[in-house]
């Protein structure tokens, strides 16, 4: 004599089956959450790779600006700026 009997296990069976089910069914749904969200993320990034803050009064801008429709101020293309040369110290030998 076991610890179940057939029924019991034939039940125990369909509902692990049924919970196998809606497990795949939430991992496909969790699949397209994702394919979602990277799809937004995307668009977000593409939105915003074109635009340029004022340093001077921070309002956003495009890249074809070359003045800042809100300032006026003259935009620097370059995010980097430029390297400036290493001054010597008179003082140093």
């Amino acid at each position: 004599m076991g610890l179940f009997n057939r029924k019991e296990i034939k039940a125990l069976n369909e509902k692990v089956a049924g919970l196998m089910d809606e497990l795949a069914k939430e991992r496909l749904q969790a699949e397209g959450l994702k394919a979602e969200r990277n799809q937004l993320y995307q668009q977000l990034r593409k939105d915003t790779s074109d635009k340029l803050e004022c340093t001077y009064c921070f309002s956003s801008m495009s890249e074809k600006d070359r003045y800042c429709p809100n300032c006026g101020m003259l935009v620097e293309k370059s995010s980097i700026p430029a390297a400036e040369p290493k001054q010597e110290n008179l003082f140093s030998y």
